[in-house]
């Protein structure tokens, strides 16, 4: 699982990325195939969660000193980001505590929201934010 210290280099970012991309890859792989997967979704989304949590957990800590003294639009882009991701991320957990309350749809909607906007910012913050030699 990701490392959740204050003082990870950038490079270790990096690696924490690779992992969750990996667990991204897994999750669009459950959303692509056809009919209602519950039960492979599921798995997919409950191997991503604690991955996502554990990394965000100390990200601000860790970004801050990449952040400092870069335009406040950064800072404010980056930390949005990251609330959206952590309160999608708890609907997700919320509607896998309750398959009973929630269509198949309404979970791989909310896992397609997850998977694209985690990738995304991924992208956003390896290109923005790490230093290029990472």
């Amino acid at each position: 699982m990701c490392c959740s210290t204050a003082d990870v280099p950038p490079i270790e970012l990096k690696r924490q990325h690779q992992t969750l991309r990996a667990r991204v890859s897994r999750l669009r792989e459950a959303l692509a195939a056809p009919g209602d997967q519950r039960a492979a979704l599921a798995s997919a989304v409950g191997e991503l969660l604690p991955e996502l949590f554990q990394h965000e957990s100390g990200e601000a800590a860790r970004l801050g000193p990449l952040l400092e003294g870069r335009p406040a639009s950064l800072r404010v882009r980056v930390e949005g980001e990251h609330l959206t991701l952590r309160s999608l991320a708890r609907d997700l957990q919320l509607v896998l505590q309750n398959p009973n309350l929630y269509p198949y749809e309404h979970l791989a909607r909310l896992s397609r929201g997850l998977a694209d906007g985690l990738s995304a910012h991924i992208d956003f913050e390896e290109g923005a934010v790490l230093p290029p030699a990472v």
